[in-house]
């Protein structure tokens, strides 16, 4: 997502206490770039910002070591849940892409991807 912000007559309201503008939400998953005036300005996305805060929780890292030597972590889950595996895509396929399933190793969890 990037949040585009737009100010109207900027140079006529600095001299007051307020500015007034707009803000639009955009999916950078359906819009590339945005008309400023009279330029088309492509619109920017960090998507490893989250993925980074949720890979600094270390109950990731301790979960792969706890399978590994044991898998008491992943007996305790089973009993715990009754859900089915199942595979989540981060994007809607989109026809004529072929999708790529990577499967994590022994020791492993799926925060190996996060690099």
């Amino acid at each position: 997502m990037t949040l585009v912000l737009r100010l109207s007559d900027v140079w006529g309201q600095l001299g007051g206490d307020v500015i007034i503008g707009s803000m639009r939400l955009y999916a950078t998953d359906d819009v590339t770039s945005v008309r400023i005036g009279d330029r088309s300005v492509p619109l920017e996305a960090e998507p490893t910002a989250s993925l980074a805060v949720v890979l600094a929780d270390s109950s990731i890292w301790e979960m792969e070591l706890k399978a590994f030597f044991g898998g008491e972590y992943i007996r305790k889950m089973l009993h715990q849940s009754s859900r089915q595996s199942q595979l989540a895509a981060l994007r809607p396929y989109q026809h004529g892409l072929t999708p790529v399933v990577l499967v994590h190793g022994t020791a492993s969890s799926p925060g190996r991807w996060g690099e």
